[in-house]
């Protein structure tokens, strides 16, 4: 063998393993440059932010927590923010009716959604406006701040 071979070859079997598994290596490089791409991180960020509404000031609130950085959770960890957050929401009776996504902008690491949400307090129901900026950290797009307006959506501005 010469400094140049990578590899050898025996037997009638592996040429059929080797080409399955070139086509194999070559599958995660097509989804690299996927047209559809930013349709997948759309959806993926968008079921995001419908766990987050789903579950925010419910019983699964620590599901919440895990989907939102620290920066949203003020610096504490998902367990204490829970512990100091939902007592006040239940106090409130607060209930999320529906959560209606309007548009989703991405650009590179961060997202941000703006959503028509109808929400529940005391027997109190109001419509309200939300923007959800969100950032990627390790793969993962999490929660990273919430605005809640009662504005008309046509007015705010999304710019990342």
């Amino acid at each position: 063998m010469n400094g140049r071979t990578l590899f050898v070859l025996r037997g009638r079997g592996i040429n059929k393993l080797f080409i399955i598994l070139l086509i194999m290596l070559s599958i995660p490089a097509c989804c690299i440059h996927n047209p559809c791409k930013n349709i997948d991180e759309t959806s993926v960020i968008e079921k995001t932010v419908l766990l987050f509404a789903e579950t925010y000031g419910t019983a699964r609130m620590d599901e919440a927590a895990a989907i939102t950085t620290a920066h949203f959770r003020d610096g504490m960890p998902g367990t204490v923010w829970v512990a100091a957050v939902w007592p006040k929401l239940e106090k409130l009776e607060y209930k999320k009716l529906k959560t209606e996504i309007l548009s989703t902008k991405i650009d590179e690491d961060k997202a941000v959604v703006v959503a028509q949400a109808e929400i529940s307090t005391a027997g109190a129901t109001a419509a309200q406006k939300e923007i959800y900026c969100l950032i990627r950290l390790q793969g993962r797009w999490l929660v990273d701040e919430l605005e809640v307006l009662e504005d008309d959506v046509e007015s705010i501005r999304t710019d990342i």
